[in-house]
């Protein structure tokens, strides 16, 4: 899954350590157990043929050796097991021009074969150890597999990382008893990777194996447990995924650090995705159904108070990968403070006027808002995003308004967003006349109008804001004004 916007923290809360790779880095890490072998995901790699067996060279196994007396965790090992560590930027440029330079002439240490592919291999005798090497472009979930062994095979599988430079780090290793299947899952960031696979006993009969790379997931991966729980930073958040496979279950947590209102919202980002997955929160004994387009608040969690919340697929719907759904949870939005006002006009007055409603905005060519969001603390939410919705020409038939959004800011450490709408030229659709009074004159004006409606709302979470939704705020949208008549 993809966030939304960037998971619509707001560039702001990436420069204060709030993104979860700080929050992750606290927790420890899952411990790497093999996985069952999915059929369909065995199913979708292609033949890669067969293979010649690349035994380990002298290298590889003092490399091996020298892994597992230092023992120093990398950041692929705590991406595969649940964590991940957020790398320092190296100020220095001339180091990173260096690693830049030696990415360039890596060597792996063993022969590349392709991902997405399964390759056959025969050949490999008693105590042999086998090495290749592969490439993942980019984030990606991994399922590393060796399967179809003999009865007389009995291989275990080990997942090395290479960082660039040829030192290699363990990331976990599958190895049942006999000839079952070997697999290990996780997510993994981009770069070398190697299949080390050694004979616990074989005859040279042929097995096969391969990694199966899934790219279509989320910025939130890994999330799969709930020991690996996506930390949520202290504002309202919006995010945006999927389900990476049939049975890719994401977990969010979010800390209400001053005991504030916690608010989650949870639906399909198309209507017709709704029914793809059950959202639950955890009331610290048995998970809870979330009903899509439902809110749900808790109004009084305890200062750290933690709130839980997963998305699994459902089993009831055929699952697909391009199926997306959105989650809103964090703290509760409320409006501290807001205005929208018009430009220079002449108001019309209610008494002038006995078929439209009171029109409290009125504004002829622009119309400027702004909104200061907080918690119910009082705490100022950045990252959120504001937006006017208008219809500056409702229909006098029906009067039901058709909101066309006008965004602006994106809120930042006050809470505050604004907003200007140019409302453009119009021929209104209603004439009044009313007197006005100026500088000791007594004007008698006419002024041609279009009724209209606005509400303000934000991105993050559905119907908050100021204007309910049988209630927005009038406006008359100004189209002209001018003077009938003036005395003193």
């Amino acid at each position: 899954m993809k966030s939304k916007k960037a998971f619509m923290l707001g560039a702001a809360i990436a420069a204060s350590c709030f993104v979860s790779a700080c929050a992750l880095a606290e927790q420890s890490p899952a411990h790497l157990m093999p996985q069952p072998l999915q059929q369909a995901v065995q199913q979708a790699l292609k033949s890669g043929g067969n293979v010649t067996a690349q035994k380990a060279s002298a290298a590889f196994l003092d490399k091996i050796k020298t892994s597992q007396q230092l023992k120093k965790p990398v950041q692929a090992a705590k991406a595969l097991s649940g964590v991940v560590v957020a790398e320092p930027v190296q100020a220095d440029s001339a180091k990173v021009d260096a690693q830049a330079v030696a990415a360039q002439a890596f060597t792996p240490l063993c022969q590349t074969l392709g991902i997405n592919q399964m390759y056959n291999l025969d050949g490999v005798q008693t105590g042999n150890d086998v090495c290749y090497h592969f490439n993942v472009p980019q984030k990606a979930r991994a399922t590393v597999m060796l399967v179809g062994q003999s009865a007389a095979t009995n291989m275990s599988l080990t997942l090395f990382q290479d960082d660039g430079q040829n030192n290699i780090t363990s990331l976990g290793t599958s190895d049942n008893p006999g000839n079952a299947n070997e697999v290990l899952a996780g997510v993994l960031p981009p770069g070398d990777y190697y299949w080390f696979m050694h004979a616990n006993s074989a005859d040279g009969s042929p097995f096969s194996f391969g990694v199966d790379i899934n790219m279509t997931i989320d910025d939130f991966e890994p999330n799969d447990s709930f020991e690996t729980a996506y930390q949520l930073p202290d504002t309202l958040n919006y995010v945006t995924g999927n389900s990476d496979t049939a049975t890719d279950e994401d977990y969010f947590s979010f800390k209400a650090l001053r005991g504030q209102k916690v608010s989650a919202y949870f639906d399909g980002v198309n209507e017709s995705d709704r029914g793809q997955w059950i959202s639950e929160y955890f009331d610290g004994v048995k998970w809870i159904p979330i009903s899509p387009k439902a809110k749900i608040t808790w109004p009084t969690p305890s200062v750290n108070g933690v709130v839980n919340v997963r998305v699994r697929p459902n089993p009831a719907a055929t699952w697909k990968a391009t199926a997306r759904y959105k989650l809103s949870l964090g703290s509760t939005p409320e409006v501290l403070s807001h205005s929208v006002q018009g430009d220079n006009v002449v108001r019309i007055p209610a008494s002038a006027n006995d078929y439209d409603p009171f029109m409290t905005t009125q504004a002829a060519r622009d119309l400027s808002w702004a909104v200061t969001w907080a918690d119910s603390t009082g705490k100022r939410l950045q990252g959120l995003t504001p937006y006017l919705q208008l219809d500056k020409h409702v229909n006098r038939n029906t009067y039901l308004p058709v909101y066309i959004p006008y965004y602006g800011s994106v809120t930042g450490v006050s809470g505050a967003a604004s907003g200007t709408v140019n409302l453009g030229n119009c021929a209104g659709e209603a004439t009044v006349r009313y007197v006005s009074y100026d500088s000791g004159y007594k004007n008698t004006w006419e002024t041609n109008y279009n009724f209209a409606v606005w509400r303000l709302r934000i991105e993050e979470y559905p119907d908050v804001g100021v204007g309910g939704d049988a209630t927005p705020v009038s406006m008359a949208h100004i189209c002209s004004q001018r003077v009938i008549s003036s005395e003193r």
